[in-house]
């Protein structure tokens, strides 16, 4: 269900007491006796990468320093409790960021895989894999149903996958796009 076919007034009640985005947060204070060898501002996955590895695998007293309420930057989410009727609630969850991200459930990994495997947090985390998504071209005026300009299709995931699929499916020239997708591969 989508936020954007519910009424407008859902979310601005008199009691937000459901909504973390309201709730009166303790402001951490750090006092002049707190002395830290590196100071970091922003606790996006940058700063938490780099002050987990500067902490763990150099020894440092690292500070992370961040405005908002919870660290992650846009790698967290946040929810949104809706009154639907009286006495019932409907919990949203947003995310604030890129939802999917991918090489951390198995070799090669991406460069956040990479940081928790080196300071030893790797195995604190449950990766889901992702098969694939669905996706669509050109929608049209009605969101692409019986739409002739529409095209949907499943992307999978996986060694070759895209080769085979979509870069086939849709190139003029499949040989052409799938030598130029390795020589991109081979540049990265």
């Amino acid at each position: 269900q989508s936020t954007s076919s519910l009424p407008a007034n859902l979310f601005n009640s008199e009691d937000d007491s459901d909504n973390e985005l309201y709730q009166p947060k303790q402001k951490n204070v750090v006092e002049e006796k707190d002395e830290v060898d590196i100071a970091i501002i922003g606790a996006g996955i940058g700063g938490l990468c780099a002050g987990a590895i500067l902490n763990t695998l150099h020894g440092k007293k690292v500070g992370i320093y961040e405005s908002h309420y919870l660290p992650g930057g846009c790698a967290h989410a946040f929810q949104r409790v809706a009154k639907v009727k009286k006495g019932e609630k409907v919990v949203f969850t947003y995310d604030s960021g890129p939802t999917i991200v991918l090489g951390c459930s198995a070799p090669p990994y991406n460069p956040l895989r990479q940081i928790l495997n080196a300071v030893g947090t790797d195995h604190l985390v449950d990766w889901i894999r992702y098969d694939g998504w669905g996706m669509i071209e050109n929608p049209g005026k009605n969101g692409g149903i019986d739409d002739e300009k529409t095209k949907r299709w499943r992307l999978e995931l996986g060694p070759d996958v895209f080769e085979a699929g979509p870069l086939s499916t849709f190139s003029r020239t499949p040989q052409e796009a799938i030598d130029e997708f390795h020589e991109l591969q081979k540049a990265t």
